[in-house]
């Protein structure tokens, strides 16, 4: 009961919001550790942020959460974290992040999910780009964020399969390498996308276009329309009605198109469609909301 007592009564971290109460341990066990860099008191400094991510048990962290840091240094004591699973950056500069203190396979193997909210970046970090990156990430969300291209290899890095969103970004574009890598749900709201290569519309569960000035979808060849992805393209210029774009696809597919030419034009959809069902408007998004709605569910 006394080490109970010791433990319990122990100062707590800097930044620790969910604690845990071991019958031993040297640190204080931390499973929910927010690093606010206004309240530490620090721009970021590698040094720093060691320094707070070493007060607590390594082995007990399980949510990493960076915040308010306006140059924000990852330090190689990320890769103490060996039960890390989700990893969180919000409103704040990643000014450095070295393939020293890389997420990794090896020091992350349960890490599932990584979201970057509100964060100053122009390209993905080489602490993001590891060779050994690690393959049980089932989730990877941009929201707010000034990135406009990423490495062309990408695909050979980070899992398939996963959930991937890259919304609020300045893409004009959507790169092949995200169309490789096969994400089940693929998600490029509210970018700069004029024009969609025939490949993005396949393979996904699920691709989300909405928000982008995309003025056409692109036909696809009839052999692939099984292989056609449900989508959305809410509040875009698209006018014209692809090929694939069927009665027989729009019933067995989520379609969303409301707030365009082709919905604003009652000719445009064919005999045997609920126009309530396509023509419907975008969803309210709010990167906060919905990130810290995300956070909490975990």
């Amino acid at each position: 009961m006394a080490v109970r007592t010791a433990a319990i009564q122990r100062k707590d971290p800097h930044g620790c919001a969910v604690k845990a109460y071991p019958w031993l341990g040297d640190k204080p066990a931390c499973t929910l550790l927010e690093i606010d860099c206004d309240n530490a008191n620090t721009t970021g400094v590698s040094n720093d942020i060691a320094t707070l991510i070493a007060e607590v048990d390594p082995y007990r962290v399980l949510y990493l959460s960076f915040r308010h840091c306006p140059a924000l240094e990852v330090p190689q004591t990320i890769q103490t974290l060996e039960n890390l699973k989700v990893l969180r950056f919000d409103n704040s500069t990643i000014a450095q992040w070295t393939q020293e203190a890389a997420i990794t396979n090896t020091h992350h193997k349960h890490l599932v999910m990584v979201l970057l909210t509100r964060v100053n970046l122009t390209n993905i970090p080489e602490g993001f780009l590891d060779p050994d990156f690690p393959q049980g990430l089932q989730d990877i969300e941009f929201c707010v964020t000034n990135l406009s291209s990423v490495p062309d290899q990408l695909d050979k890095r980070w899992p398939r399969d996963m959930w991937f969103t890259m919304d609020h970004a300045r893409f004009d574009a959507i790169p092949d390498t995200f169309v490789r890598m096969q994400p089940g749900y693929l998600s490029m709201f509210g970018n700069q996308i004029t024009k969609i290569q025939a490949s993005a519309l396949l393979n996904h569960a699920m691709v989300e276009l909405s928000g982008n000035p995309i003025e056409a979808l692109p036909d696809l060849d009839p052999n692939d329309w099984s292989h056609a992805s449900d989508i959305r393209f809410a509040d875009t210029s698209v006018r014209a009605r692809p090929n694939w774009m069927t009665v027989d696809f729009m019933q067995t597919h989520v379609v969303v198109a409301g707030n365009t030419p082709l919905c604003s034009d009652p000719t445009a959809l064919p005999a045997g469609v609920d126009r309530e069902d396509i023509c419907v408007p975008a969803a309210m998004f709010d990167c906060d909301s919905f990130y810290d709605q995300e956070w909490e569910l975990m």
